[in-house]
């Protein structure tokens, strides 16, 4: 297996400045993959200005009371979206854990350049 070093770079969410030389860190290769899945999934129904469908949905689940069918369907969506907004990954599995105040998920996924699996875990919970 080859390795291949920064294949990718992307920005990251908050633009923390690089202490040395005065400009914005970049997220390169896996963690670039989790920068991108991050947001993909955090992102709230109609707030891309020109995809007004696109959503992770992740913050309608804090809300319901979610029974077994439904958790499958999101599961389905989450993997289906990440798929299809990331195309530098294969998702294998996405694990949801969802109680009255807080949803965890964990999406494992292979990254296609590299030949290696890794995973992010999310966690967002309600305020009241």
């Amino acid at each position: 297996m080859k390795i291949v070093k920064n294949n990718f770079s992307d920005l990251p969410m908050f633009l923390s400045k690089n202490f040395f030389t005065n400009d914005i860190n970049l997220k390169k290769d896996a963690m670039a993959i989790k920068e991108s899945i991050k947001n993909i999934i955090l992102t709230r129904s109609g707030e891309r200005p020109f995809d007004l469908n696109f959503t992770g949905y992740i913050y309608d689940l804090l809300f319901e009371n979610i029974i077994d069918s439904q958790l499958a369907q999101y599961k389905v969506h989450i993997a289906n979206i990440v798929g299809l907004y990331e195309y530098r990954v294969n998702v294998t599995d996405v694990i949801i854990e969802s109680t009255n105040f807080n949803v965890d998920i964990e999406i494992i996924y292979e990254i296609k350049s590299f030949e290696k699996i890794d995973s992010i875990k999310l966690s967002i919970e309600r305020t009241r």
